[in-house]
This record gives structure tokens, C-alpha cells and sequence, in this order.
């Protein structure tokens, strides 16, 4: 990816071909976030045109990416299990809207110990209640990639990429 100035929300964003650009971040201990976790980033898709294409991962553990084909974002964790309806799913949740409209938008998915739930331009757009540790693994945190499924390459720009060691509120 390359720095690019004046494109984003803010004052630089990086930009992903969508063929082979990504950053990975080396795995610590610091990474492994086991009982709740905040990813949040502004994006805009210049293209979907791969299943999966990921803003942000680490490994499967957890992971922000293109919803399969749709044009639609999905955030989701393995680990934690699934309550009630959803029960012994994988708890994902994907955003009601398209995001592949050339846009800015901002998106957080977040895992709280109690739901995983998925905001999109301030908006949630759906959770699902699940309890329980994220998987562990050695992947690194990897940007406009997924390192255990590498070939997710990411098509557009992305800024402010953040993790955080706890579940967001929306207020």
C-alpha cells in the first residue's frame, strides 16, 4: 500500500491495489485479546471483485471483512458461542447496507464478552448475543489482508485503522 493525502475522512489514508497489498503487524502477547476487542477504521471501497476481502484480521480469530460476494462488511469472532436463536453459530454479524458505493464510511465491530455487534457510519447495524474467550492464535494483525487466508486483498483505501483491548458502547 502507499500513503495517498486529502482522500480520506482525515488528513492521509493508505491505499490497497486489491492485488497484493497489505500490512501485517508481528503478533504479541499484547494482541491476543481474549475477553473483549474494538476494531474500527475508515474506508472506502473502490472495489469488491473477491470473496472476502478484508479491512482488518487476526487470522480467524477475528476478522472485518467483505460478507462472501455481497457488497456488504461482516465482523466476526471465533471463540465465544452463540445464545438463544443463533446458538452454536459462528458469531458474525454483517451490516444491512452496501459499503462497494464509493463512499467514506466508518465501521466498528466490536466483542464486549457479551454480544458481537457491527456499527457502520455510527448506525448498528445488528449483534448477536455470544459468550465465552476469542480463539488465540499467531497470526499477525494484518491491515487489507488476512494472514491465515492470504489472498483477501483489500480494493480501496483505508485510515485510522484501531484496535482496542475493550467492547465499545455506542455512546
Amino acid at each position: 500500500p502507499h500513503w495517498t493525502d486529502g482522500l480520506g475522512a482525515g488528513s492521509g489514508a493508505l491505499e490497497f491495489d486489491g492485488v497484493r497489498s497489505w500490512v501485517d503487524c508481528p503478533d504479541t502477547a499484547r494482541l491476543e485479546l481474549r475477553d473483549s476487542l474494538s476494531v474500527s477504521a475508515w474506508f472506502k471501497v473502490r472495489q469488491f471483485d473477491q470473496s472476502s476481502q478484508t479491512l482488518l484480521a487476526k487470522g480467524e480469530a477475528w476478522r472485518l471483512q467483505r460478507q462472501g460476494e455481497k457488497g456488504n462488511l461482516e465482523f466476526g469472532v471465533v471463540g465465544p458461542e452463540t445464545k438463544g436463536k443463533n446458538k452454536a453459530q459462528l458469531p458474525s454479524v454483517a451490516s444491512k447496507r452496501a459499503v462497494d458505493d464509493g463512499q467514506w464510511h466508518h465501521v466498528v465491530g466490536t466483542y464486549d464478552g457479551k454480544r458481537v455487534a457491527l456499527y457502520l457510519d455510527g448506525v448498528e447495524e445488528g449483534s448477536v448475543t455470544a459468550s465465552g474467550p476469542v480463539a488465540v492464535n499467531t497470526a499477525p494483525v494484518t491491515i487489507g489482508d488476512n494472514a491465515v487466508s492470504r489472498g483477501r486483498f483489500f480494493n480501496g483505501w483505508l485510515e485510522d485503522a484501531r484496535l482496542y483491548d475493550r467492547g465499545l458502547s455506542p455512546v
